[in-house]
């Protein structure tokens, strides 16, 4: 204890003399011979002795160490610690560190960072200020990514219904459709007409290209009902055949039935993907059903595939347009103006809507 004791008056001495490398070597030599641990008061006087001989590092260890540990009734200590930070972040640059710190000090000697530091509590506000608007902004980010996340499983979850619908309207009208074909064979008429039909012509019935050309026919008679019907036959007989997936989209679409002509669309470029009109037919059937920003994404993925296609090029430029992105809108109206031929039927009301958009820039 008498070493302690020595070695502590001795700092202090060194201290007086400005000997901040003496005094911070008898502080550590009193530690040492107590063989314990230092009380704040002594992790403070060390922290600022390291602050003394430059060691901002070692300061900064020792003063952070010291603070949760300060009692809110030793404020005088408490106020030294905080002091010392503020000289450490400050030359450290740490400006939310320093925040902290002077915020803390406010609590105790409000005018204390004014005297000593006039100028930094209007840069501090200044941080504040901008610390505030990058919360605000990473708060709206949030939101609307969560919006985002929200609005992409609603749009995920309708398709996965629509489709569920899709499948059940086609079993329904597969099996309406077999009970006629039962209903109208089980005739004495039709049983005459069965045995003298061919067995050529049987299967040429039979296939699925024979329902997709009654589909057309169907189609170009009005009767859009009996066209989905022989569609969704063609589709049973062959579910990998564009023609029939096709046929089957143009008959919903016939009717006003945009989702299922749609899902009809997709899925028969998903069977054709090097298919240009199946590309744009997909895309104008999507234009009634997905919002603006799905749309751009499925205009982006044709473009993938078609990526000089005017008519492709001309939906981004206009999607782009209906989301308020202008420059990217007049990126791609002069992309589509600078590789569309001049006769090109869209070329005029392409031309209008880029000045529109650029008219003031």
């Amino acid at each position: 204890m008498k070493d302690f004791v020595a070695w502590k008056s001795l700092a202090k001495v060194y201290e007086k003399l400005s000997r901040w490398q003496d005094a911070l070597n008898a502080s550590m030599n009193a530690l040492r011979a107590a063989n314990r641990n230092p009380d704040t008061q002594e992790a403070c006087y060390i922290g600022l002795l390291f602050i003394k001989v430059g060691n901002r590092v070692q300061a900064q260890k020792w003063l952070e160490a010291a603070l949760p540990k300060t009692s809110d009734d030793n404020l005088e200590i408490k106020k030294a610690v905080l002091l010392g930070l503020v000289d450490v972040y400050l030359a450290d640059k740490n400006t939310a560190k320093l925040n902290d710190a002077v915020n803390q000090l406010d609590g105790i000697d409000p005018e204390i960072i004014n005297t000593l530091h006039p100028q930094l509590q209007a840069q501090l506000k200044e941080f504040r200020t901008k610390l505030e608007e990058a919360r605000l902004a990473l708060q709206k980010q949030q939101e609307e990514k969560a919006a985002a996340e929200k609005k992409a499983k609603e749009d995920a979850e309708k398709l996965a219904a629509e489709q569920k619908a899709l499948e059940e309207k086609k079993k329904e009208l597969m099996a309406q459709s077999e009970a006629e074909d039962r209903a109208k064979a089980s005739t004495p008429a039709a049983q005459e007409g069965a045995k003298n039909q061919t067995a050529a012509q049987a299967q040429a019935d039979e296939s699925s290209a024979a329902y997709v050309k009654k589909s057309g026919e169907d189609l170009e008679g009005g009767d859009a009902k009996s066209a989905e019907r022989n569609a969704h036959k063609a589709v049973a007989k062959d579910s990998n055949s564009f023609d029939a997936w096709q046929a089957l989209a143009k008959a919903y679409e016939a009717q006003e039935k945009k989702s299922e002509a749609y899902f009809a669309s997709r899925e028969a470029l998903r069977r054709d993907p090097k298919n240009v009109d199946a590309a744009l037919y997909n895309l104008k059937c999507a234009a009634k059903v997905l919002t603006v920003e799905k749309l751009l994404d499925a205009l982006y993925e044709a473009h993938s595939s078609f990526p000089t296609n005017n008519e492709i090029i001309l939906g981004i430029a206009r999607a782009y347009s209906a989301l308020g992105s202008r420059n990217n809108a007049a990126y791609f109206y002069r992309q589509f103006l600078s590789s569309a031929p001049q006769n090109h039927p869209q070329r005029i009301d392409a031309q209008r809507e880029l000045d529109y958009l650029t008219a003031g820039q």
